[in-house]
């Protein structure tokens, strides 16, 4: 819901096809669009950590070991 929330508010043109209220020099559409950038990081935030959480996982694993660990090679490699 979080992810389609931004895409919504996007895509529902005439409810901000307008020029008024103006914020300094631009007009609603513009600074409509700008705020929905930092509001859609805001949702993907906040579902990547409600994922995060219901999965009880804590930082992401290295993509690299976890294919270790599922392949049995527990012999690393020297990283350079």
């Amino acid at each position: 819901m979080l992810l389609l929330l931004p895409m919504i508010a996007i895509a529902a043109v005439p409810t901000y096809a307008r020029t008024g209220p103006r914020l300094g020099a631009f007009p609603f559409f513009v600074w409509y669009q700008l705020l929905w950038v930092f509001l859609t990081a805001a949702c993907t935030l906040s579902a990547h950590a409600l994922i995060k959480r219901a999965r009880g996982t804590g930082a992401p694993a290295d993509p690299v070991d976890t294919m270790r660990r599922e392949h049995g090679d527990d012999e690393q490699e020297p990283r350079a």
